[in-house]
């Protein structure tokens, strides 16, 4: 579904007069990682929807590992449906929230995810056992975990 919402009414002020693009939809997760491993998506689980207002964008869903190949240490990283616009400072650097079924990096543990400006993927950044901010690392997934996000950002 796609359209435009316009004629906003007079709230002058708020929104005014301007037409604002509409649009909403899946995409299929792609899980990729900084090191060069490789992690297969579950085409069961694979598919998350988004909503785009002009350039916010609201996306979110879960998807399955279905297998890791040469896991390699560097940062996960989850497809976004459109480009995280870009900034000069903090502004563009949005958080959502992540929940893992079936992953144990500790006894202790919380993430969040990250879209990252410029690229169009989010990565997880949080703690574990008290650890100072560490990315989540490709080899912490193994086959038949799910990964959740709920995430609003920026777009170009």
């Amino acid at each position: 579904m796609s359209g435009l919402i316009n004629s906003a009414g007079s709230r002058s002020g708020i929104i005014g007069t301007t037409e604002l693009d509409y649009e909403e939809g899946t995409w299929s997760v792609v899980l990729t990682t900084s090191g060069g491993g490789t992690i297969s998506v579950n085409t069961s689980f694979n598919i998350c929807s988004y909503i785009r207002i002009g350039n916010l964008v609201s996306c979110g869903g879960m998807i399955a590992a279905s297998g890791v190949t040469s896991g390699t240490g560097g940062t996960l990283k989850f497809s976004l449906p459109f480009a995280v616009a870009s900034g000069s400072e903090w502004e563009r650097y949005f958080s959502g929230s992540c929940n893992f079924y079936n992953v144990t990096l500790g006894s202790s543990m919380w993430f969040v995810a990250r879209a990252i400006p410029g690229g169009s993927v989010c990565q997880f950044t949080g703690s574990v056992d008290g650890s100072p901010y560490v990315d989540l690392a490709d080899t912490a997934i193994a086959s038949g975990d799910r990964i959740s996000i709920g995430l609003q950002y920026i777009t170009t």
